[in-house]
């Protein structure tokens, strides 16, 4: 396993979360559609990859990555571009009319896809896919979310979707009341069981021999979140190789500089004005009742 610290991991570098995947495919399988949400840092990315990988044999998945995308990446029309990537854009929808684009959406994927496998939309950090988009107008976000719920609940479809999200949806009321026919799940940490067997796996690969005492801090700054043990794992791995082994005291220094990398490096809100995704979605209620 390879140590994988600040971006998804593929393949064999993913850990765990058996529950999830299961608990996912499951609902996928029953024609469900899924709101993922969990803290940053969290894993979610890096499950949802681990199950395009692995259940690609049983959906067509088209991956969406909108934490900072604009607009016109939420139109139907390119998501048709991304499902069908060798039909020009043009020749799939003629009609700017968004009634007759929707109707002909689920025509269109339904039709090409032969009715097969069903056809799973990711959508990955969506609140802050609507947040960007609801800078085109409250109107048109209502009626984006409104076009995804006729997807979702028309019969027969073949179309489901995955969304993910920091947050429950409940801290979203716009997005609670167009959502909320979805199966929710709740990526939690992971287990102390679970932890310490990625601790093992990874001192494993970097050829080290913990202490049980050690390991226990280990799992202490982690928390139970594979991002820190991973990140405190890229600074011991750093430290060995300039010294031969690590004392207790050492280690504790370790997790100092640790803490701070984790605190100034990684869990920055981004750098733009379209970050706070609470603020926004309330302000758009209070319009939309007004």
């Amino acid at each position: 396993m390879e140590n994988i610290v600040g971006q998804p991991v593929f393949k064999n570098n993913f850990f765990g979360r058996q529950l999830e995947i299961s608990s996912i495919i499951n609902h996928l399988e029953t024609s469900h559609s899924i709101y993922l949400f969990g803290d940053r840092r969290i894993g979610k990315t890096s499950l949802l990859y681990k199950i395009m990988d692995e259940y690609s044999d049983k959906f067509n998945f088209t991956y969406f990555n909108l934490f900072s995308l604009d607009s016109e990446l939420l139109s139907f029309r390119y998501i048709l571009s991304k499902i069908f990537p060798r039909i020009p854009r043009i020749t799939i929808i003629e009609n700017e009319s968004t009634d007759l684009e929707l109707s002909q959406f689920i025509e269109l994927v339904n039709r090409l896809k032969n009715n097969s496998n069903p056809t799973v939309l990711v959508f990955d950090e969506f609140p802050f896919y609507i947040e960007d988009y609801s800078m085109e107008g409250t109107d048109k976000v209502e009626i984006l979310l409104s076009a995804h719920r006729v997807i979702r609940q028309r019969p027969n479809s073949n179309i489901h979707f995955i969304y993910s999200g920091e947050s429950n949806l409940s801290r979203y009321p716009l997005l609670q009341k167009y959502l909320n026919d979805l199966i929710t799940i709740d990526l939690n940490p992971l287990s102390k069981m679970d932890s310490i067997f990625l601790i093992n796996d990874l001192s494993e690969t970097l050829k080290l021999d913990f202490s049980d005492s050690i390991k226990q801090k280990i799992y202490d700054f982690a928390q139970g979140v594979p991002f820190n043990i991973q990140l405190l794992f890229s600074f011991i791995s750093s430290y060995v190789s300039r010294n031969e082994k690590i004392t207790e005291s050492q280690f504790e220094s370790i997790i100092e500089e640790a803490i701070k990398e984790k605190q100034f490096r990684y869990f920055q809100p981004p750098q733009n004005d379209s970050y706070k995704v609470n603020v926004l979605i309330e302000e758009i209620i209070d319009l939309t009742n007004k």
